[in-house]
């Protein structure tokens, strides 16, 4: 089902941000230059959640449709022509969103499957 602007539905989860300091933190990361450089790593990756599903039940009102970044990967970049060396994005996941206003000050964004038509 579409749901079109002004439409008055119940929110079952909301995309949550985190913190990228946090996460490296429960990884054991204290500074990711460091980690990245490392023999270790060589070639590998560190995977930050920008943002995460959390349980909610809430009523709003659709207020548009936005596409937003949810994850992305960081690797160290070592001389590689016309790039700077240091830390690089190298990829991203994205997730096409509603944004619901459930309250006077803030929106919710919600994904396709976790909202329920209300009349």
């Amino acid at each position: 089902m579409k749901y079109e602007l002004g439409d008055k539905v119940l929110i079952k989860k909301h995309w949550q941000r985190k913190g990228a300091t946090e996460q490296l933190k429960l990884q054991g990361i204290s500074n990711l230059e460091k980690h990245l450089m490392s023999d270790d790593m060589a070639g590998g990756y560190v995977q930050i959640d920008k943002y995460k599903k959390e349980s909610i039940r809430e009523i709003g009102y659709i207020c548009g449709i936005r596409e937003f970044k949810t994850s992305y990967k960081l690797e160290y970049i070592f001389e590689e022509p016309y790039v700077k060396d240091g830390i690089q994005q190298m990829d991203y996941q994205t997730e096409k969103v509603y944004l619901v206003a459930t309250r006077m000050n803030g929106l919710r964004r919600v994904s396709f499957e976790d909202i329920e038509y209300m009349n």
